[in-house]
């Protein structure tokens, strides 16, 4: 009596299954008819901007590996962590492109409300050898303050 139980119940929940599926479908038949009644033009101009905007992704992707910012350090910091995209087989961390782009417009976003052109409000500073002459491009670029030498804070 009950495998007969488990059996019928069995049998009522494939016919559940069976009918959920067969309602989705008709919704996903209504949705592909509503899309066939949308003006085509339209969709072709939303299809070419989204491509343009993957081609922008692709290009700018492109230019971080050119410059090698995604080579990262044998050294891994929890604050680091969320943003490594795999370690290599020596040991390098390889930092995630995408997180990447996302803070440098993060940070372009939070900067264009404080730098106006001759602004002293932003000051840039590095005493490192390779940090000096990014400072200055930035601060040329940008019209900021750069300090690239020795200071006392």
């Amino acid at each position: 009596m009950a495998r007969k139980k488990k059996k019928t119940e069995e049998e009522e929940n494939k016919q559940e299954a069976e009918e959920d599926f067969d309602e989705d479908f008709k919704e996903d038949f209504d949705l592909i008819e509503e899309l066939e009644l949308l003006d085509t033009e339209d969709t072709d101009i939303i299809v070419e901007e989204q491509s343009e905007l993957l081609d922008k992704d692709e290009e700018r992707k492109q230019l971080y590996l050119s410059c090698g910012i995604h080579i990262g350090t044998k050294l891994l910091t929890g604050d680091a962590r969320r943003f490594i995209y795999r370690q290599t087989n020596y040991g390098l961390y390889v930092i995630d492109l995408t997180k990447t782009d996302e803070r440098l417009n993060i940070a372009a976003k939070y900067l264009s409300k404080y730098i106006e052109e001759g602004s002293d409000r932003v000051i840039v500073c590095s005493v490192r050898r390779y940090g000096k002459e990014p400072v200055n491009k930035f601060c040329e670029v940008l019209g900021c303050k750069g300090i690239t030498t020795r200071f006392i804070p």
